[in-house]
Protein backbone atom coordinates (compact mmCIF):
# COMPACT_ATOMS: atom_id res chain seq x y z
CA UNK A 1 0.00 0.00 0.00
CA UNK A 2 1.46 3.20 -0.99
CA UNK A 3 1.71 6.57 1.10
CA UNK A 4 -1.86 8.07 -0.62
CA UNK A 5 -4.16 5.27 0.08
CA UNK A 6 -2.55 4.67 3.35
CA UNK A 7 -3.43 8.14 4.12
CA UNK A 8 -7.12 7.82 2.68
CA UNK A 9 -7.38 5.14 5.52
CA UNK A 10 -6.13 7.59 8.35
CA UNK A 11 -8.95 9.97 6.83
CA UNK A 12 -11.68 7.35 6.65
CA UNK A 13 -10.79 5.81 10.45
CA UNK A 14 -11.26 9.45 11.39
CA UNK A 15 -14.37 10.11 9.65
CA UNK A 16 -16.08 6.85 11.27
CA UNK A 17 -14.86 7.35 15.27
CA UNK A 18 -16.45 10.98 14.52
CA UNK A 19 -19.91 9.80 13.38
CA UNK A 20 -19.92 7.14 16.27
CA UNK A 21 -19.30 10.45 18.72
CA UNK A 22 -22.08 12.45 17.30
CA UNK A 23 -24.18 8.74 17.63
CA UNK A 24 -23.34 8.21 21.21
CA UNK A 25 -24.17 11.71 22.01
CA UNK A 26 -27.57 12.46 20.57
CA UNK A 27 -28.39 8.84 22.01
CA UNK A 28 -27.86 10.30 25.33
CA UNK A 29 -30.59 12.38 26.96
CA UNK A 30 -30.50 15.40 28.63
CA UNK A 31 -27.47 15.90 28.57
CA UNK A 32 -25.80 18.67 26.95
CA UNK A 33 -22.21 20.54 28.43
CA UNK A 34 -22.41 23.80 28.83
CA UNK A 35 -25.46 24.94 27.75
CA UNK A 36 -27.88 21.62 27.55
CA UNK A 37 -30.42 21.06 30.90
CA UNK A 38 -28.92 20.24 34.19
CA UNK A 39 -25.76 22.56 34.02
CA UNK A 40 -25.88 25.25 35.66
CA UNK A 41 -24.09 26.74 38.68
CA UNK A 42 -27.00 25.95 41.02
CA UNK A 43 -26.95 22.48 39.87
CA UNK A 44 -23.23 22.48 40.48
CA UNK A 45 -23.36 23.92 44.14
CA UNK A 46 -26.07 21.47 45.41
CA UNK A 47 -24.42 18.47 43.61
CA UNK A 48 -21.30 19.66 45.37
CA UNK A 49 -22.94 20.05 48.90
CA UNK A 50 -25.18 17.22 48.66
CA UNK A 51 -21.29 15.17 48.70
CA UNK A 52 -21.83 13.83 45.15
CA UNK A 53 -18.78 12.02 43.48
CA UNK A 54 -20.12 11.92 39.93
CA UNK A 55 -22.51 10.06 37.24
CA UNK A 56 -23.91 13.93 36.50
CA UNK A 57 -27.02 14.99 38.80
CA UNK A 58 -28.32 12.02 40.50
CA UNK A 59 -25.85 12.58 43.96
CA UNK A 60 -26.84 16.40 43.48
CA UNK A 61 -30.92 15.30 43.89
CA UNK A 62 -29.72 13.02 46.59
CA UNK A 63 -28.05 15.76 48.14
CA UNK A 64 -30.81 18.21 47.79
CA UNK A 65 -33.25 15.72 49.37
CA UNK A 66 -31.10 15.61 52.29
CA UNK A 67 -31.59 19.20 53.00
CA UNK A 68 -35.09 18.98 52.54
CA UNK A 69 -35.13 16.33 55.31
CA UNK A 70 -32.98 18.77 57.24
CA UNK A 71 -35.72 21.47 56.67
CA UNK A 72 -38.71 19.10 57.76
CA UNK A 73 -36.60 18.40 61.29
CA UNK A 74 -36.02 22.05 61.83
CA UNK A 75 -39.93 23.07 61.04
CA UNK A 76 -40.68 20.47 64.24
CA UNK A 77 -38.52 21.43 66.14
CA UNK A 78 -39.80 25.30 65.75
CA UNK A 79 -43.40 24.08 65.94
CA UNK A 80 -42.70 22.00 69.64
CA UNK A 81 -40.60 25.11 70.75
CA UNK A 82 -44.14 27.02 69.94
CA UNK A 83 -46.35 24.38 72.22
CA UNK A 84 -43.28 24.80 74.77
CA UNK A 85 -44.18 28.97 74.60
CA UNK A 86 -47.53 28.80 74.43
CA UNK A 87 -47.37 26.50 77.81
CA UNK A 88 -44.92 28.39 79.49
CA UNK A 89 -47.09 31.41 78.74
CA UNK A 90 -49.67 30.45 80.79
CA UNK A 91 -47.94 28.97 83.90
CA UNK A 92 -48.56 31.74 85.91
CA UNK A 93 -52.14 30.92 86.11
CA UNK A 94 -53.62 33.20 83.62
CA UNK A 95 -56.56 32.03 81.48
CA UNK A 96 -55.54 30.88 78.07
CA UNK A 97 -57.23 32.92 74.81
CA UNK A 98 -59.07 29.51 74.15
CA UNK A 99 -60.93 29.84 77.98
CA UNK A 100 -61.60 33.38 77.72
CA UNK A 101 -63.22 33.15 74.74
CA UNK A 102 -65.60 36.48 73.74
CA UNK A 103 -64.29 37.71 76.79
CA UNK A 104 -60.84 38.10 75.11
CA UNK A 105 -62.44 41.36 74.05
CA UNK A 106 -61.50 42.13 77.40
CA UNK A 107 -58.55 43.99 75.88
CA UNK A 108 -60.60 46.66 74.20
CA UNK A 109 -59.45 50.30 74.48
CA UNK A 110 -60.65 52.13 77.34
CA UNK A 111 -62.12 54.49 75.17
CA UNK A 112 -64.04 51.97 73.82
CA UNK A 113 -65.36 51.35 77.09
CA UNK A 114 -65.89 54.76 78.03
CA UNK A 115 -68.02 55.27 74.63
CA UNK A 116 -70.29 52.65 75.46
CA UNK A 117 -70.91 54.08 78.76
CA UNK A 118 -71.31 57.64 77.63
CA UNK A 119 -73.76 56.96 74.98
CA UNK A 120 -75.66 54.68 76.99
CA UNK A 121 -75.38 51.45 75.58
CA UNK A 122 -74.46 48.10 77.08
CA UNK A 123 -75.50 45.53 74.14
CA UNK A 124 -73.30 42.93 72.68
CA UNK A 125 -69.80 41.79 74.05
CA UNK A 126 -68.30 44.83 74.71
CA UNK A 127 -71.99 46.55 76.18
CA UNK A 128 -71.12 43.93 78.97
CA UNK A 129 -68.08 44.47 79.40
CA UNK A 130 -68.49 48.02 79.89
CA UNK A 131 -71.54 47.42 82.37
CA UNK A 132 -68.97 45.13 84.49
CA UNK A 133 -66.27 47.94 83.88
CA UNK A 134 -68.68 50.67 85.16
CA UNK A 135 -70.42 48.07 88.05
CA UNK A 136 -66.83 47.42 89.54
CA UNK A 137 -65.92 50.90 89.82
CA UNK A 138 -69.13 52.76 91.60
CA UNK A 139 -68.73 49.53 93.83
CA UNK A 140 -64.88 50.21 94.74
CA UNK A 141 -65.48 53.80 95.33
CA UNK A 142 -63.95 55.11 92.47
CA UNK A 143 -64.74 58.63 91.36
CA UNK A 144 -66.74 58.45 88.94
CA UNK A 145 -67.10 60.94 85.79
CA UNK A 146 -70.14 63.09 85.06
CA UNK A 147 -70.93 60.76 81.97
CA UNK A 148 -70.88 57.10 84.71
CA UNK A 149 -73.00 59.04 86.88
CA UNK A 150 -75.57 59.65 84.66
CA UNK A 151 -75.27 56.21 83.19
CA UNK A 152 -75.49 54.70 86.53
CA UNK A 153 -78.88 56.91 87.27
CA UNK A 154 -80.94 54.39 84.61
CA UNK A 155 -79.69 51.49 85.97
CA UNK A 156 -79.09 51.67 89.73
CA UNK A 157 -81.97 52.49 92.40
CA UNK A 158 -81.76 51.94 96.13
CA UNK A 159 -85.71 50.77 96.08
CA UNK A 160 -86.22 48.03 98.67
CA UNK A 161 -83.07 48.70 100.03
CA UNK A 162 -83.22 48.37 104.02
CA UNK A 163 -80.17 49.51 105.85
CA UNK A 164 -80.26 48.56 110.30
CA UNK A 165 -79.53 50.65 112.75
CA UNK A 166 -76.58 48.63 114.12
CA UNK A 167 -75.12 48.65 110.01
CA UNK A 168 -75.50 52.57 110.51
CA UNK A 169 -73.87 52.86 114.16
CA UNK A 170 -70.81 50.99 112.74
CA UNK A 171 -70.64 53.19 109.29
CA UNK A 172 -70.43 56.42 111.93
CA UNK A 173 -67.52 54.81 114.44
CA UNK A 174 -65.74 53.82 111.48
CA UNK A 175 -65.45 56.64 110.50
CA UNK A 176 -65.00 59.16 113.94
CA UNK A 177 -61.83 56.30 114.64
CA UNK A 178 -60.60 56.86 110.63
CA UNK A 179 -60.74 60.63 111.15
CA UNK A 180 -59.23 60.90 114.72
CA UNK A 181 -62.61 62.11 116.43
CA UNK A 182 -64.02 61.79 120.30
CA UNK A 183 -67.67 59.90 119.13
CA UNK A 184 -69.00 57.26 120.09
CA UNK A 185 -72.29 56.16 118.42
CA UNK A 186 -74.60 53.54 119.50
CA UNK A 187 -78.56 52.26 119.35
CA UNK A 188 -80.58 53.65 122.02
CA UNK A 189 -84.02 53.38 123.16
CA UNK A 190 -84.67 56.54 121.07
CA UNK A 191 -82.96 55.55 118.36
CA UNK A 192 -79.48 56.39 117.06
CA UNK A 193 -77.04 58.60 119.80
CA UNK A 194 -73.66 60.02 120.16
CA UNK A 195 -71.36 61.06 122.97
CA UNK A 196 -68.29 62.58 122.74
CA UNK A 197 -66.48 66.05 122.17
CA UNK A 198 -66.35 65.31 118.81
CA UNK A 199 -70.25 64.47 118.12
CA UNK A 200 -72.14 66.73 115.84
CA UNK A 201 -73.58 69.75 118.03
CA UNK A 202 -76.99 70.61 117.70
CA UNK A 203 -76.89 73.70 119.30
CA UNK A 204 -74.45 75.11 116.62
CA UNK A 205 -75.97 73.53 113.55
CA UNK A 206 -79.83 72.33 114.23
CA UNK A 207 -80.19 68.72 113.00
CA UNK A 208 -76.72 68.01 112.66
CA UNK A 209 -76.88 64.58 114.26
CA UNK A 210 -79.95 63.69 112.19
CA UNK A 211 -78.52 64.84 109.16
CA UNK A 212 -75.37 62.68 109.97
CA UNK A 213 -77.28 59.79 110.67
CA UNK A 214 -79.24 60.05 107.34
CA UNK A 215 -76.76 60.88 105.32
CA UNK A 216 -74.76 58.04 106.54
CA UNK A 217 -78.06 55.76 105.57
CA UNK A 218 -78.62 56.83 102.35
CA UNK A 219 -74.74 56.35 101.22
CA UNK A 220 -75.05 52.53 102.52
CA UNK A 221 -77.90 52.06 100.79
CA UNK A 222 -76.32 53.47 97.87
CA UNK A 223 -73.51 50.94 98.52
CA UNK A 224 -75.72 48.05 98.19
CA UNK A 225 -77.23 49.04 95.43
CA UNK A 226 -73.64 49.36 93.44
CA UNK A 227 -72.84 45.77 95.20
CA UNK A 228 -75.88 44.29 93.67
CA UNK A 229 -75.45 45.87 90.17
CA UNK A 230 -71.37 44.40 90.46
CA UNK A 231 -73.39 40.72 91.18
CA UNK A 232 -75.94 41.17 88.24
CA UNK A 233 -72.84 42.81 85.68
CA UNK A 234 -70.75 39.38 86.76
CA UNK A 235 -73.78 36.91 86.00
CA UNK A 236 -74.59 38.57 83.16
CA UNK A 237 -70.77 37.88 82.03
CA UNK A 238 -71.35 34.06 83.19
CA UNK A 239 -74.32 33.52 81.19
CA UNK A 240 -73.35 34.95 77.96
CA UNK A 241 -69.58 33.09 77.97
CA UNK A 242 -69.53 31.29 75.41
CA UNK A 243 -66.84 28.92 77.11
CA UNK A 244 -67.41 26.90 80.40
CA UNK A 245 -66.00 28.47 83.32
CA UNK A 246 -65.61 26.93 86.58
CA UNK A 247 -65.25 28.46 89.63
CA UNK A 248 -61.77 28.70 89.20
CA UNK A 249 -61.40 29.74 85.89
CA UNK A 250 -64.14 31.98 86.74
CA UNK A 251 -62.39 34.03 89.67
CA UNK A 252 -59.48 34.36 87.61
CA UNK A 253 -61.58 35.99 84.41
CA UNK A 254 -62.56 38.89 87.04
CA UNK A 255 -59.12 38.87 88.51
CA UNK A 256 -57.04 39.35 85.06
CA UNK A 257 -60.14 42.09 83.86
CA UNK A 258 -59.54 43.88 87.11
CA UNK A 259 -56.45 44.01 86.74
CA UNK A 260 -56.58 45.09 83.27
CA UNK A 261 -59.00 47.95 83.90
CA UNK A 262 -56.97 48.87 87.52
CA UNK A 263 -60.34 48.13 89.01
CA UNK A 264 -61.05 45.45 92.18
CA UNK A 265 -63.91 43.22 90.39
CA UNK A 266 -63.72 40.53 93.14
CA UNK A 267 -63.89 42.53 96.74
CA UNK A 268 -62.95 40.37 99.86
CA UNK A 269 -65.90 39.63 102.08
CA UNK A 270 -65.45 41.10 105.04
CA UNK A 271 -63.66 38.80 108.05
CA UNK A 272 -66.48 37.44 110.25
CA UNK A 273 -66.76 39.35 113.90
CA UNK A 274 -63.63 37.05 115.73
CA UNK A 275 -65.19 38.52 119.57
CA UNK A 276 -68.82 37.33 118.50
CA UNK A 277 -67.78 34.05 117.19
CA UNK A 278 -65.57 33.48 120.58
CA UNK A 279 -68.65 34.93 122.51
CA UNK A 280 -70.84 32.25 121.10
CA UNK A 281 -68.75 29.55 121.30
CA UNK A 282 -68.41 30.11 124.89
CA UNK A 283 -71.82 30.59 125.98
CA UNK A 284 -72.76 27.58 128.02
CA UNK A 285 -75.12 24.73 126.76
CA UNK A 286 -78.71 25.56 128.17
CA UNK A 287 -79.48 23.07 131.52
CA UNK A 288 -82.03 20.26 130.82
CA UNK A 289 -85.06 20.80 132.48
CA UNK A 290 -84.54 25.14 132.83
Amino acid sequence: MDRSERKQGSRLTALLSCCALALVLTAAPGFGPFTGDGWDGAALAKSENGGGNGNGGGNGNGGNNGKGGEKSSKGKSSSAKGKSAKAAATEDGTLTPSQKGKWNAMNASPQALAAHIANGNFNGTIGALAQLNLAAKAASGVELSPEEMAALEGMVSTDGIEVSDDEVVDALNDAAAKAGVDASWSVTEEGIGCEGDGCPNDEETEGATQAAIDGTRSDLELQEAYDQFLDESKARIVEESNKPLGTDELEQLFDEMGAKWDVDITPEEPAPDASAAEGEAETPPAEEGA
